[in-house]
């Protein structure tokens, strides 16, 4: 079968309909309820890169160090795996140097 959805591939998975390798946000929902059970853990994919592009400034804004800061720590972790962030608590105020940001 092939499906453009993680969704729909999930549930077809829970329904029976085969193995699925579906990115772990849209797998935890079925995990934690029980319908999906992982298998091969030890063969999981690569997760894919996050790249933050914008144009090349002398001094970057206030506001974009804020955003991007905000964006590292929002993906850092998934909310599932962090009893806070389950919770609904908020983010932390975090700075440190980023690396991988990509200036175009």
């Amino acid at each position: 079968m092939t499906f453009n959805s993680g969704e729909a591939i999930a549930a077809a998975a829970a329904a029976g309909l085969g193995v699925a390798q579906i990115a772990e946000y849209y797998a935890q929902p079925g995990i934690q309820s029980g319908t999906l059970v992982e298998i091969l853990v030890n063969h999981k994919a690569r997760a894919h890169d996050i790249s933050i592009v914008f144009q090349r400034q002398k001094r970057m804004a206030p506001r974009l160090r804020v955003f991007i800061d905000f964006l590292v720590d929002l993906f850092a972790s998934p909310p599932w795996a962090s009893p806070q962030r389950r919770a609904g608590g908020g983010h932390q105020k975090r700075y440190r140097s980023l690396p991988a940001i990509t200036k175009a």
